[in-house]
């Protein structure tokens, strides 16, 4: 009959074999497993391919072709009168608050009573109904046609 000592050895030889080739298999399979996860994020992601929609570029215009029963001024004599006219609703519009703009008045208290400014406005008009906006409710085009157009005696 085989001593304790081999029992002993024995059973434990038999649970290390059982126990490393248990501790093999977990190894391998788990090892499979980090390899497949390392392979699908290398791999690139199918991200759908979409057609983009090229921004809408509005088409500008100029203020004259905007206006509506309405022609822009002039700085000759024949529209004087209507430059005082607008002149003072500017001024009366702007009475408490200097003009933001398109306008540009940097000292609005100091310059607004002193009689040559008119022709700045005049200038200012003259600059900004040269320019090109999308459409009537553009900042410009609505400062123009308030304070630098008359009405067109042509048109019904």
């Amino acid at each position: 009959m085989p001593s304790s000592l081999v029992k002993i050895l024995g059973v434990s030889g038999g649970l290390a074999t059982v126990g490393g080739g248990a501790t093999a298999i977990y190894l391998t399979s788990n090892s499979a497993e980090k390899e497949q996860k390392q392979n699908s994020l290398l791999q690139s992601p199918q991200i759908p391919v979409t057609e983009s929609t090229p921004k809408k570029v509005e088409a500008k215009q100029e203020i004259s072709s905007l206006l509506k029963g309405k022609k822009l001024l002039t700085k000759t004599d024949e529209d004087n009168e209507k430059w005082q006219e607008q002149w003072k609703a500017f001024k009366q519009a702007h009475e408490r608050n200097a003009p933001t703009a398109p306008w540009e008045f940097p000292t609005w208290t100091d310059v607004k009573e002193i009689e040559g400014t008119i022709n700045t406005f005049k200038d200012q008009c003259e600059k900004h109904n040269k320019k090109l906006v999308v459409d009537d409710k553009d900042t410009i085009f609505v400062a123009v046609n308030t304070y630098c157009t008359k009405d067109d005696a042509g048109t019904v």
